[in-house]
């Protein structure tokens, strides 16, 4: 009787042995537990908690900043779009004159380059010297048109001309009344010698 409780005894504690070493592997090789330990580098005894990985605290402040940074940068690049359309309608003007009055300076050195040729005809010479009267006198009578119109409260003024037609450009923010838009006629027309039909006025804003 003896000798058969001795060997139960070694089967139950077989048994024991044999199910503690069947716990430990299965703690050392869950899956769970593997995972957890690759992101954390740590092994948790709790692993039926749960666990929040990344979690990033929400800084309000932060927030407040990064939205007064995207206002502050949206206001910059509108600013700077409202400069640049600005810019150029302030150039507008004066590039349109330095273009036109290259372009009848042009015209001047074209008739002087005659003028100095020893082979050009005298009689069209002539016909040279009168076209350089011609055109410094349209300089001079569109220079004094544009600052009478000046005088009329308006920002700023062009005058454009193809040899029979005219073209004036008004720079103004506010409609011109038609006070005005009769004065500009007659200043054009006393100026550059040309009848009403043949002047075109055009509003920029």
């Amino acid at each position: 009787m003896i000798k058969i409780f001795k060997k139960n005894q070694i089967v139950f504690m077989a048994i024991g042995l044999m199910l503690i070493v069947a716990g430990y592997l299965n703690y050392t090789y869950s899956p769970e537990l593997k995972y957890q330990t690759e992101l954390t580098g740590n092994i948790e005894e709790n692993l039926g908690d749960t666990i929040y990985v990344n979690t990033i605290p929400v800084d309000k402040d932060e927030q407040e900043r990064i939205k007064q940074n995207n206002t502050q940068a949206n206001n910059t690049h509108e600013h700077n779009n409202n400069i640049a359309v600005q810019k150029e309608k302030d150039t507008y003007f004066t590039e349109t004159k330095n273009q036109r009055d290259e372009m009848l300076d042009s015209q001047i050195d074209t008739y002087e380059d005659m003028l100095e040729n020893a082979s050009i005809p005298n009689e069209q010479k002539l016909n040279a010297q009168q076209e350089i009267k011609k055109i410094t006198d349209l300089k001079n009578n569109i220079m004094i048109a544009e600052n009478l119109i000046l005088l009329k409260e308006v920002e700023d003024v062009v005058i454009m001309t193809n040899g029979e037609n005219i073209t004036v450009v008004i720079k103004s923010e506010n409609e011109l009344e038609s006070e005005k838009v009769a004065q500009i006629y007659s200043i054009v027309t006393r100026q550059l010698g040309v009848e009403i039909n043949d002047i075109q006025i055009i509003l920029k804003k």
